[in-house]
């Protein structure tokens, strides 16, 4: 049982009735279909098919809520920062839409997020203990609640199903004021506070990118290699479509957001090249270290020669020792 502070959220509201209209015309993600409390994961694209954003979108009762990683991100040697995907977006509904039809609201700097595990939220009060189930990126689930009604400091918020973790994840979205009354809380029902390391050991071992970090406005959807969670070939047209149903349709993207197994004597470093020979063939954007020592979990694209499990490459760390990584998913 476990929580996580976040350091920073990007929650971007988009409200009207058009909202979800508006949406669907730039994301990858059928959004005009959400009921209420319903979400999806998608990237947010530009007409060239390129990634704006990567997000999970939630169907609220005046509009919809875009949910991702926040402009202050972190990889093996600590807090970096990163443009808010949240500021981009809105920017980006801005140009595309009229101010009549949708408006965004960017809340990233005024709410908090705390991540709590599935054995946690199930030892929440109602309702949150009903959305503790594993988390599919294309059903999600959201609901308002409030804890801690027996105790002098009850809390409010909204919970939000995220595919981050193997197992699921719930986010709590919270008013800053009560990040302590809410970690007092989930302390009383045995939880323990684990550090952002942790987070992000969890998500790159469920091969989830983080924006910013893993993949920015540079790449491709379909190079993160979500596909059968965040992407619609049977939606209709959005901004970008054309590429991405190309690539799909050729097969042809170039290289892959996978999940490289490590063996060094040193902590890799964040950015590290892999070759196979002298052919460069990969390279890491999130690091992790594991239980056995010298042994390390990180995310980072490949070539489409090293695309399948197995394949090897080798690096070379700052102090000149080699690290040894092959191409695989947790078990």
């Amino acid at each position: 049982m476990i929580f996580v502070r976040l350091p920073s959220i990007s929650v971007l509201d988009v409200l009207g009735k058009d909202a979800a209209r508006i949406a669907n015309n730039l994301c990858t993600a059928d959004v005009v279909t959400l009921e209420t409390g319903q979400g999806r994961e998608a990237f947010v694209t530009d007409i060239r098919g390129k990634t704006v954003g990567h997000v999970c979108i939630f169907r609220a009762d005046d509009g919809l809520r875009m949910i991702g990683a926040g402009p202050a991100a972190f990889d093996s040697v600590g807090t970096i920062s990163s443009p808010n995907q949240a500021t981009a977006i809105a920017a980006h509904l801005d140009r595309y839409t009229l101010r009549e039809q949708s408006v965004p609201e960017d809340k990233s700097d005024s709410l908090v997020g705390i991540v709590i595990d599935i054995p946690t939220a199930s030892r929440c009060e109602s309702p949150l203990a009903e959305i503790a189930g594993e988390a599919k990126s294309t059903d999600l689930r959201s609901v308002s609640f409030t804890l801690g009604q027996s105790t002098p400091s009850p809390f409010s918020g909204n919970a939000y199903q995220m595919p981050w973790w193997q197992g699921g994840a719930i986010l709590l979205i919270i008013e800053p004021g009560a990040t302590q009354v809410a970690t007092d809380y989930l302390i009383s029902i045995a939880a323990n506070e684990a550090s952002m390391a942790e987070f992000h050991r969890l998500r790159i071992e469920n091969r989830f990118p983080w924006f910013g970090v893993d993949l920015d406005a540079s790449h491709l959807p379909q190079e993160a290699d979500r596909d059968q969670n965040a992407i619609s070939f049977t939606k209709g047209c959005y901004l970008g479509q054309e590429t991405i149903a190309r690539l799909d349709a050729m097969g042809q993207v170039q290289k892959n957001l996978v999940q490289w197994r490590l063996s060094c004597p040193a902590t890799p470093v964040v950015g590290m090249e892999l070759k196979d020979g002298d052919r460069v063939v990969g390279r890491l954007t999130s690091i992790a270290s594991q239980d056995l020592p010298n042994e390390f979990l990180a995310l980072g694209f490949a070539r489409r020669t090293h695309f399948e499990m197995g394949s090897r490459a080798m690096g070379l760390n700052a102090d000149g020792t080699n690290v040894e990584a092959i191409v695989g998913v947790s078990e």
